[in-house]
């Protein structure tokens, strides 16, 4: 929603050409590929109409990684002392990932976009990073309860149990496992369900496509729910396992996996956030 758009990506040796679609019409080709690693910003309009808008960007070959956009349109108001905060603010890491908590306090924010600039300074260098968010009109969030059930090693969750009664048959209901959001809520996203008859094993994923963690052969059954994309207050990680030699996945709110990494399990990522 705004009149335009840019795109913050990485450009690496293995990075590639692609595409960018404004509302389904071609506006420019990019290129992701550099020698050197370096992250930039690449405008892609900012003469759009005011309104709501479809960005469409389609990977011509090699990786091409998306850090982040620039919304244009919206006046960025600065938010009142204290509204925004980080920790830690200092310290050491010898991990190739790390993360740093950046905690905005919107209790005293009227409706609006507000952005604020973060400086990072290590023996590495200097870098901004720049943050925003939008304060909607307060609107109840509603909760959807996910079931779990049991068949052999096939865990499947569903919001709905009464609906997919059929479905169900022959699974063992085992309680609430979590909750996933109502679609539409801001910082969520679908939560989508495939299965594998021949394996007998159920998938889950916010990636439309199933991403690579999907082997062939699922069958798609459609979104369960929204699942935050982020960690918004009061939700907890979900985390996928699965298990190699069978290919079989397994997704729980237990960092240690209920204990099957005993059964030959590993740990394969996280899913999203719940709550």
């Amino acid at each position: 929603m705004g009149t335009g758009i840019s795109l913050f990506i990485k450009k690496t040796p293995d990075g590639g050409p692609f595409t960018v679609f404004i509302d389904e019409q071609f506006v420019n080709l990019h290129d992701s590929f550099s020698d050197q690693r370096e992250r930039v910003e690449i405008l892609i309009t900012d003469t759009q109409p005011e309104a709501s808008h479809s960005l469409a960007i389609v990977n011509g070959g090699g990786r091409v990684v998306v850090e982040g956009v620039r919304i244009f349109g919206k006046p960025v108001l600065k938010g009142p002392p204290g509204w925004i905060s980080i920790f830690p603010n200092s310290g050491m890491t010898t991990r190739e990932t790390d993360y740093i908590n950046i905690v905005l306090n919107a209790n005293r924010l009227m409706p609006g976009v507000y952005g604020e600039q973060i400086v990072f300074t290590s023996n590495g260098g200097e870098a901004d990073v720049e943050v925003f968010l939008e304060v909607a009109t307060v609107t109840q969030t509603r909760f959807l309860d996910v079931h779990r059930y049991l068949a052999g090693s096939d865990y499947i969750f569903s919001t709905n149990p009464q609906a997919e009664a059929s479905r169900l048959q022959g699974y063992r209901h085992l309680g609430i496992a979590f909750r996933l959001f109502s679609p539409g809520t801001p910082g969520t996203t679908d939560f989508f369900r495939w299965f594998n008859p021949a394996k007998g094993d159920h998938f889950y994923s916010s990636d439309p496509s199933g991403s690579a963690k999907s082997p062939a052969g699922y069958l798609f059954e459609g979104s369960i729910g929204n699942i935050a994309t982020f960690r918004l207050a009061g939700t907890r990680e979900l985390y996928r396992w699965v298990h190699p030699g069978k290919g079989v996945h397994f997704f729980t709110t237990d960092q240690g996996g209920e204990g099957l990494g005993k059964k030959g399990y590993r740990f394969d990522g996280i899913a999203g956030f719940v709550r």
